[in-house]
């Protein structure tokens, strides 16, 4: 019940796991678009912050594609905790926003979030919204 913003929510818990987010088709028509989201990091089924030390291996990768089973992927960001400039563990509980610039792409594409857990422990949710 009750209304307001609804984000999508990828769970992540659990060995060898993994969660999906794909746009519907997004026309970029020409350059010097950007794509803007706002990321949250929770506990899993919580509003609290994560122990950013209590699991090092979630990742979550931003990919772009021409079709929707997101083959051929790009990777445009990679959030991780192994010296990446974007560290997953560091995606703040209260919501941050984000931009990707989409320099050398247009036309049709789809965008995809897709976020990864390889080992058990450190049960989080990984919410994104406001993706244009």
């Amino acid at each position: 019940s009750g209304s307001g913003n609804k984000s999508a929510k990828i769970a992540l818990w659990g060995y060898d796991r993994s969660g999906w987010l794909i746009s519907p088709p997004i026309n970029i028509p020409t350059q010097g678009y950007e794509l803007k989201f706002d990321l949250g990091l929770t506990l899993r089924n919580s509003v609290n912050p994560i122990d950013p030390t209590a699991s090092q291996d979630e990742k979550l990768l931003v990919l772009v594609s021409d079709t929707p089973i997101m083959k051929d992927t790009t990777i445009l960001r990679e959030y991780n905790n192994l010296g990446a400039e974007y560290v997953f563990n560091e995606i703040p509980h209260t919501g941050a926003s984000y931009s990707i610039p989409l320099e050398g792409i247009s036309g049709i594409k789809y965008f995809a979030f897709l976020g990864i857990t390889s080992t058990s422990g450190g049960d989080m949710d990984l919410f994104v919204d406001n993706v244009s």
